[in-house]
């Protein structure tokens, strides 16, 4: 893949361009249950497409039908790009005024760090942060479950009797 710049191929778009169009017919219950093959999509083929040119010659032949190239081949751009250096024209970020989202309230337009602070909590900077205020309400201690000490846990006679028979069985088992 070559790394340099190259002004074809390139998109020319016609002044007058206008989409294809795609109409679909719903079929009536009758065809659906007949099982009837019927074209039911029909519509309008696009007027004056994009085309793509590979050379001067094809760019001179489509322009003298009224195309144009759609965008600016810049050379230079290119090469800033490649090399990573920041675009000609870039702009400084500024964080205000922005606009905060709360969940029930009206958005607000702040101006400054103070006005964001004077609104208070559940103010976000995007609609999608915002989240339904959450109310926690106190939760009262949970009493502390007491245990026996390890080798003194309470057990019931089914399972003291079935230890009883298996230690029995091993003691069988060895002799």
């Amino acid at each position: 893949m070559s790394l340099v710049f190259q002004e074809y191929p390139l998109v020319m778009r016609h002044p007058n361009h206008q989409p294809a169009t795609q109409i679909t017919d719903p079929m009536s219950d009758l065809e659906k249950k007949a099982a009837v093959y019927k074209p039911n999509t029909w519509g309008k083929a696009a007027l004056l497409p994009d085309v793509t040119v590979h050379n001067k010659d094809q760019e001179d032949q489509f322009a003298s039908k009224g195309y144009r190239r759609s965008g600016v081949s810049d050379p230079q751009a290119y090469a800033r790009s490649r090399a990573g250096e920041p675009a000609v024209d870039s702009l400084e970020y500024q964080e205000y005024p922005k606009w905060k989202y709360h969940a029930s309230k009206e958005p607000k337009l702040v101006s400054s760090k103070t006005e964001e602070i004077d609104l208070g909590p559940w103010w976000f900077d995007r609609p999608d942060m915002v989240q339904e205020e959450i109310v926690v309400a106190p939760v009262a201690p949970v009493p502390a479950i007491k245990q026996a000490p390890k080798g003194k846990r309470p057990m019931s006679e089914a399972t003291k009797e079935k230890i009883r028979a298996t230690h029995k069985a091993r003691r069988e088992a060895r002799a």
